[in-house]
């Protein structure tokens, strides 16, 4: 739910309508006076914020060194512009940390400026205090477009019930994070002299998504946590979805939680590791690729993304296998025989090129057999 000024200001709106129409049915028929328009009493103004820290401080900017325009005491009542700052400030009441963003308001008399989301809280009792921050938060962090196109997101998966509306769900929710990845790191970027806050609330904001950090703990990142996705396939009417789901969590094994370095992979330092070329895992995914290609059409696209990043992974220069080359040959010629109708022309080349190259793969920059340390 989005929180706008209208809905108090507009009841007090229509009251005095009221008020002004049972006046006039009542009173004299001779028309009303342009002096008397003019000494009408106002509107009363109707807060949708009030302060709830006992000296809320109103800024010309959104930044606590900015000029103090208001202080307002406990309770006083806010109008709420719907604007937020896209950076947050971390500052501690009492013994308690935070890091919020600022809200642009208005107060009683038409003055506005900003003031920090946590010094006030909704008007309306019946709004949750926890949801109205978080989506602050989101509109900080996200601005106004993203934060609508999560919310339409949100509401795709809520109400997917068939395989399609899942796959495209799923679909949405790619594009989804490749818009929203950049703006997280912008913004751990912004935090290089300061702790990095707590945005782990954020898997519970971005369905079938959790929320890690990556690059030393240093850059928030939004990864697909398969076991979420197949248990909304599970429920939908359709099979597509459950086959393709059921790929994706064997291709990250460990937790079901998409990451860098899939089952093929073994991370043996911070920003790398070694294929796992050998050990029949590559073969067994690029054979289930194969399979399903056909049965699950929906998800044509995401299959050849997962088909493109294996060979990718599995041609790529300087590349070193944790297994002997006895293995890794073995397996490299399998895949080729195969001659899956998933491998276009250019893959096969690929396959045929890395083949030849293990023969000499010295001169090629590639090792072999790493788990022995070698």
């Amino acid at each position: 739910m989005k929180y706008i000024a209208l809905p108090h200001h507009l009841e007090g709106f229509l009251f005095a309508i009221g008020l002004a129409l049972l006046i006039v049915g009542c009173g004299s028929d001779q028309p009303e006076t342009a002096e008397e328009k003019d000494t009408e009493t106002p509107v009363m103004f109707q807060a949708d914020l009030q302060v709830v820290v006992s000296s809320g401080r109103v800024r010309a900017e959104p930044h606590p060194q900015a000029q103090i325009v208001q202080q307002l005491s406990k309770n006083a009542g806010l109008k709420d512009l719907g604007e937020v700052s896209r950076t947050t400030t971390q500052m501690t009441f009492g013994s308690d940390k935070f890091d919020e963003p600022w809200l642009q308001v208005q107060d009683s008399s038409g003055q506005s400026g900003w003031i920090y989301a946590r010094e006030v809280a909704p008007f309306d009792p019946q709004l949750s205090l926890q949801q109205f921050r978080r989506e602050k938060q989101l509109l900080s962090l996200f601005g106004r477009a993203g934060y609508e196109r999560l919310q339409l997101y949100q509401e795709l998966y809520r109400l997917a019930k068939s395989e399609t509306e899942v796959a495209d769900a799923y679909l949405k929710g790619l594009q989804l994070r490749d818009t929203l990845t950049p703006m997280l790191e912008n913004r751990s970027f912004s935090y290089s002299d300061s702790p990095l806050p707590d945005l782990f609330w954020l898997d519970e904001q971005v369905a079938g998504y959790v929320t890690q950090l990556v690059a030393e703990g240093t850059i928030y990142y939004l990864f697909n946590d398969y076991r979420q996705w197949l248990q909304l396939a599970q429920k939908s009417r359709g099979t597509q979805d459950d086959l393709f789901f059921t790929l994706m969590t064997r291709v990250f094994p460990q937790d079901s939680v998409e990451y860098f370095y899939p089952a093929w992979e073994l991370q043996t330092w911070d920003y790398g590791g070694h294929h796992l070329l050998g050990r029949g895992v590559t073969y067994d995914i690029l054979s289930r690729i194969e399979q399903l290609s056909p049965r699950t059409p929906l998800f044509s696209k995401p299959l050849l993304q997962l088909k493109d990043r294996i060979l990718a992974d599995l041609t790529r220069a300087d590349i070193h296998f944790w297994e002997p080359d006895s293995l890794v040959k073995r397996e490299l010629d399998a895949i080729i025989q195969a001659n899956w109708s998933i491998f276009t022309a250019t893959d096969r080349i690929a396959l045929d090129t890395r083949r030849l190259q293990l023969d000499s793969a010295a001169y090629h920059g590639i090792g072999f057999n790493a788990r022995s340390g070698e």
